[in-house]
């Protein structure tokens, strides 16, 4: 292998300043800023909410399924 790359050494070299010069580009890009109109938290609705997702019994009555599916 040490023969093949005495045989080689200017392909070898090539490479390394080509992929040195590559991550030094890659090192001083300055990264995209991805910039939000709003944070939203987990679970938070828009602030002037007009319609319920779903009616109210219906929530109360699937919460009340999830109960009894617990007590096995």
């Amino acid at each position: 292998m040490w023969d093949s790359l005495k045989h080689h050494w200017t392909i070898v070299l090539g490479c390394v300043i080509i992929a040195a010069a590559i991550i030094a580009v890659l090192a001083l890009t300055p990264p995209q800023k991805w910039g939000s109109v709003r944070a939203l938290q987990i679970g938070q609705l828009p602030t002037p909410i007009t319609t319920l997702i779903e009616p109210t019994t219906q929530s109360d009555e699937r919460f009340k399924q999830r109960q009894l599916q617990g007590t096995k």
